[in-house]
């Protein structure tokens, strides 16, 4: 497993990952030759780094569903997986083997390392151990803690970023790190995953479905779904209902001013 480390913010960032596993014929055919390249291309002189340690960057992470009327969580995120708009998978339930069997994987991992590690630490884990047990063992894990940007016309301009195919063009420029990525080999889409220990997923689906969004633009691969997932669930869904339907529900609970929606829109 290779590895290079980042300090953004202040906050190190550990990039892993499996080179051997974008070998796959299919993996590196598909999309995997090209995010190999878009690693690699992390620990070139060309890696726009400086953004990421800019204290006043916009950051993905502030990405959230956020003040909208009271209990209003609560209810889109009912509604979004009664309409399968979200499909949740909770550990342990009884349903059938699917194509989600990489994705359960997730949660039971999360579950297991973080009893292991509270046992080891008498303390709650951090992130990171847990997703590096998890790009260590799971089959189908490709990289972990991947940096990724966007960048205006103006930055490229003003030269404050080089060209480069890996640039991300949005409206705004923001940065982020992703938690996992993986295959699935059922559909063989490329999925961005990231570990929400508090176990709910939705104010952060903005930052996640970006991730998507971002890929989907990088790699020039389509075929991508998002996950978010905690020790008990894993909730899976296509990175564009952030500009559909989320927004929709957005508008009938109170309809907030939230930075990120008019972004989503230029990617």
């Amino acid at each position: 497993m290779q590895n290079v480390c980042f300090y953004h913010h202040g906050l190190e960032y550990k990039l892993l990952w499996v080179e051997k596993r974008f070998q796959n014929p299919v993996i590196y055919d598909k999309f995997g030759h090209r995010l190999l390249q878009y690693i690699h291309f992390t620990q070139s002189p060309d890696f726009p780094d400086s953004i990421f340690n800019n204290k006043d960057g916009l950051r993905c992470s502030s990405f959230r569903i956020k003040h909208l009327v009271p209990h209003a969580q609560k209810k889109i995120s009912l509604s979004l997986v009664k309409q399968q708009y979200v499909n949740q998978i909770v550990v342990n339930s009884d349903f059938k083997k699917s194509t989600f069997n990489v994705i359960e994987a997730l949660p039971k991992m999360a579950n297991i390392w973080y009893d292991i590690f509270t046992q080891l630490n008498e303390k709650n884990p951090r992130h990171e151990p847990i997703l590096q047990k998890i790009i260590e063992l799971h089959p189908q894990a490709l990289a972990s803690e991947v940096p990724v940007w966007t960048t205006d016309l103006n930055s490229i301009q003003n030269r404050t970023i080089k060209p480069s195919p890996y640039n991300c063009m949005a409206d705004k420029q923001f940065t982020g790190h992703i938690d996992l990525i993986l295959y699935d080999p059922e559909d063989h889409s490329l999925i961005v995953a990231d570990y929400k220990p508090e176990d709910h997923f939705l104010s952060s689906l903005p930052q996640v479905a970006t991730y998507g969004l971002i890929m989907k633009q990088v790699l020039g691969c389509s075929n991508i779904k998002c996950v978010s997932f905690s020790r008990e669930r894993a909730w899976v869904y296509d990175p564009e209902i952030i500009r559909t339907v989320v927004i929709e529900y957005i508008k009938s609970y109170g309809d907030p001013s939230l930075e990120w929606r008019d972004i989503v829109y230029s990617l």
